[in-house]
């Protein structure tokens, strides 16, 4: 006569095949590729500065040459491009050493003649023209805070 326990598999299979399960499990997560993750760095006063991969010049010291011939000008720079003529605001027009906007940069060229905006010569020869003839304080108003405390 057959009793209920008689169609139950044996107890160990059943432990055999789950352990065989779970072996074969971790061994397929261990040969996938784990995303990779990617941790935010901390934010600093460097990275209030718009930045490219490759920065021309970057004076920290006074007594380094100067590119315009007026330390005011050359502390914008600074702060408005770390002076690099190629910046480019991700979230503007805004364009070179000085970050003109576009409006700006046509208004110059009204003034001044035609200017070749990737040439660094060029921009600095704009940007004197537009720090002689504006307010430096409405022009590179953003900015204020950073190149009025280098002035120190």
């Amino acid at each position: 006569m057959k009793t209920q326990d008689d169609d139950k598999p044996p107890l160990f299979l059943l432990f055999l095949v789950m352990g065989i399960t779970l072996l074969l499990l971790l061994i397929l997560s261990l040969t996938q590729k784990q995303p990779e993750m990617k941790l935010l760095p901390d934010i600093g006063l460097e990275d209030c500065f718009i930045r490219q991969p490759s920065v021309p010049v970057r004076p920290t010291d006074k007594s380094l040459a100067s590119l315009t011939g007026i330390p005011e000008l050359d502390r914008i720079f600074l702060c408005e491009s770390t002076n690099n003529y190629l910046a480019q605001n991700p979230k503007s027009s805004a364009w070179g050493f000085c970050q003109m906007i576009k409006s700006t940069r046509k208004y110059v060229e009204s003034q001044i003649g035609k200017i070749d905006w990737q040439s660094p010569e060029e921009q600095i020869r704009a940007c004197i023209w537009l720090y002689k003839n504006s307010c430096p304080e409405r022009e590179w108003e953003e900015s204020k805070k950073c190149w009025k405390v280098l002035d120190n």
